[in-house]
């Protein structure tokens, strides 16, 4: 058989073949926009309860702003009648001062104590008015400042929830077809670290391949570390926790990989330059002597008390723990305390001439991404 019969014999075969991932693909591309347009509906709906939120706030401020302008009209009402009260009484007592002078002197002096004491109430009345409409102006401004503070926070809470929805359907679709990830199910948010923080993670696991990794805290992360530990025998993973029952809780509910280690690490409050109490691991320098890293992942220890600066421990030993190429995740970066221990971290970097790069990951929660030069493309993911 010659080569034009083999291929005209092949084509309808190979036709058929295109056709049908022509009508794969076409059907994926369909769920894809069925999907977006889920997500769209539901931060367009997010968006009017936040707008019909914001109205019916407005509307009570406006209720309260009607009641206050009432209010100060009647004050303001009473005020004149009080007035013209006291100049009647004045009046009066001018007219009848002349009588009694004449027709009884005796009776002069307890009649001006009389009109003292009239006087003296009027004044007392018009203190305690006073006194009443400044209270009311200062209660106003008080309920005007903190329907602008609720207000904007609901903004603020609105975007990153918002934020943080898209970061979850765009991790669920990232892990879907996962060659490591076995275990998909997890507990994002609260003390742990939210979706954002779980999304640049896998994506650094799974695209760069670190091979000696530090976690600070045991959690969420270390459920998806050691499952790509466990894939990649050639990886060494270090966990540091404080926590006794929450290392046996964790453990007694999640198998480790044989090449994750969990290192109990006492917490102290020590000083670290202006600040006299930070919360650090007692002998973090013992487990980090002499190893090198090209992964350190940062949520612990206990940062949310912190008065100036948390979680400082990477601090005293980088650079000499980093690889030549590297990647630091910190979670929380919302949080003023971790902010300022990142302005130390780049300060340090700096100083060793490390060139580095940076990328933010919002929802509920910050999650700061640190890389060196060969994986900055991991600051925009």
């Amino acid at each position: 058989m010659g080569i034009k019969e083999y291929i005209q014999n092949r084509m309808p075969s190979t036709r058929r073949f295109v056709e049908r991932r022509m009508s794969e693909l076409d059907h994926k591309l369909d769920q894809i926009l069925h999907v977006q347009d889920e997500l769209m509906s539901k931060q367009d709906k997010l968006y009017d309860d936040l707008k019909k939120m914001i109205n019916e706030q407005n509307m009570i401020l406006l209720q309260q702003s009607n009641s206050l302008n009432t209010k100060l009209s009647a004050m303001e009402d009473a005020s004149n009648n009080i007035s013209q009260s006291t100049t009647k009484i004045l009046s009066e007592s001018r007219n009848q001062i002349k009588a009694e002078i004449i027709n009884n002197f005796d009776g002069i002096q307890n009649y001006m104590l009389d009109t003292v004491k009239k006087l003296q109430a009027c004044i007392d009345e018009t203190d305690t008015r006073i006194s009443n409409i400044t209270t009311v102006i200062q209660d106003v401004s008080q309920v005007n400042q903190s329907e602008h503070i609720t207000i904007k926070d609901l903004l603020d809470k609105a975007d990153r929830d918002a934020k943080e929805a898209v970061f979850a359907n765009i991790f669920h679709d990232t892990i879907l077809n996962s060659n490591w990830l076995m275990n998909k199910e997890f507990s994002p948010g609260r003390w742990a670290v939210g979706y954002p923080g779980l999304y640049a993670l896998y994506r650094v696991l799974d695209e760069i391949n670190p091979k000696r990794i530090l976690e600070l805290g045991l959690g969420q992360s270390t459920e998806l570390i050691t499952q790509y530990a466990k894939k990649n025998h050639d990886v060494v993973h270090y966990v540091t926790e404080h926590d006794d029952s929450w290392i046996q809780f964790f453990t007694d509910k999640h198998e480790l990989a044989k090449n994750t280690e969990i290192i109990k690490q006492d917490i102290i409050h020590t000083s670290f330059k202006e600040d006299d109490d930070v919360i650090a691991y007692k002998n973090f320098m013992e487990i980090i002597i002499g190893k090198k890293f090209d992964f350190i992942f940062i949520d612990a220890p206990l940062g949310g008390l912190a008065k100036i600066y948390s979680r400082i421990d990477i601090l005293n030993c980088i650079p000499d723990c980093l690889e030549e190429q590297f990647v630091i995740v910190i979670d929380d970066y919302e949080r003023i305390g971790e902010k300022r221990m990142v302005s130390e971290l780049e300060r340090i970097l700096t100083d060793s001439n490390i060139e580095y790069y940076k990328g933010r990951y919002q929802g509920v929660k910050d999650t700061l991404l640190i890389a060196s030069e060969q994986y900055k493309w991991s600051c925009t993911m």
